[in-house]
């Protein structure tokens, strides 16, 4: 069953009149305007991915230079310093480089589970202890490693793995299993899965560094804590898939995007589950903002620390927001968001 068809389908009898909305998104809008100290950081990003050859062909510079993936860290990192730009700048690319060989219709390992697991692990080998491996991506996180211990320690490069890991094993994985056999899970499940195979994760973790230190274990897993980093992730993930609901729908087939699993749980029409899932995360987005304004005193040796984590959460809430919007990758001449619609 191919869903994504009869969506199309679907909406093209809406008409101009049911056309969908992003910017009912209450994350949008928020923040200042990025920073603009990002040139070199892309250069160099450019240059390694030319290097390794991860962009091969004409058609990928031209997406790598229209997207311009480096102002996704300005938006996000606004605090961070060059050096952890352009390791934050990577380690994104490094995520957009997987998604798009696994996601896409015509990715290299699209469909191809025990292939595509194959180089994630390697990648997540050499990453977690610097292992030399031949295939490109794993060549790619080996870079990266580098440049994070040169920004952190070996105990935050373990910790930041760890969250690789559960990336792979719990969420992109799983993903692609559903996108064989088409499968469209519950909301529920759905949403636990995503935060997962969204990466949003290991980004925390990348924001964690970035923010001034890093958080001891027993905060980090701190239920209050806790609570802010799922908010953070959900409502990043979910808002995301607002935005790629044409690149992964529609274009791919792709059953993994929330606005397609609640048209099919909840059998309604693509503008009706838009509206649904843009509630869904701004009720994240706001109980997110609301804990931040009270989060309780864990002592001196910590509490800036983690102002300042907290902070750099809501900036990737937002900030990435705001970069789907304007960066172009998620915007078409056919686009069903009139926001997003680029001619």
């Amino acid at each position: 069953m191919i869903q994504a068809v009869r969506d199309g389908e679907a909406f093209s009898r809406v008409g101009s009149t049911g056309a969908a909305r992003v910017s009912t998104l209450a994350c949008l809008g928020k923040t200042d305007p990025p920073r603009q100290d990002y040139d070199p950081i892309n250069s160099q990003t450019k240059k390694i991915l030319l290097d390794l050859g991860l962009l091969h062909d004409e058609e990928h510079v031209r997406t790598y230079d229209e997207a311009n993936f480096a102002s996704l860290c300005a938006h996000v990192y606004p605090t961070a310093s060059l050096e952890q730009l352009q390791a934050c700048n990577d380690w994104n690319m490094w995520l957009f480089c997987f998604d798009d060989m696994v996601d896409s219709i015509c990715g290299r390992y699209a469909g191809r589970l025990e292939e595509m697991k194959k180089v994630a692990i390697n990648s997540l080998i050499s990453l977690r202890y610097g292992v030399e491996q031949g295939e490109p991506l794993a060549r790619y996180a080996l870079h990266i490693r580098k440049l994070l211990l040169n920004l952190a320690s070996e105990r935050w490069l373990l910790r930041f793995s760890d969250s690789v890991e559960d990336y792979l094993f719990n969420g992109t994985f799983k993903a692609a299993q559903n996108q064989i056999c088409q499968h469209v899970p519950g909301v529920s499940e759905y949403v636990a899965m995503r935060v997962r195979d969204s990466g949003l994760g290991t980004v925390i973790r990348i924001t964690e560094m970035t923010c001034g230190g890093e958080i001891p274990d027993w905060l980090w897993h701190d239920p209050y804590i806790l609570r802010m980093r799922g908010l953070c992730e959900e409502a990043s993930s979910l808002h995301n898939d607002i935005f790629s609901y044409e690149k992964e729908v529609l274009w791919n087939h792709s059953p993994n995007n929330l606005v397609h699993v609640v048209m099919v749980n909840h059998k309604i029409g693509f503008v009706n589950a838009t509206r649904l899932c843009i509630d869904m995360i701004n009720a994240r987005h706001d109980e997110f903002l609301r804990m931040a304004a009270r989060v309780p005193s864990f002592g001196r040796e910590v509490d800036g620390a983690l102002r300042r984590f907290i902070a750099g959460m809501t900036a990737w809430i937002e900030g990435s927001a705001d970069w789907h919007l304007t960066s172009g990758r998620y915007s078409s001449p056919t686009s069903p968001f009139l926001e997003l619609v680029r001619s």
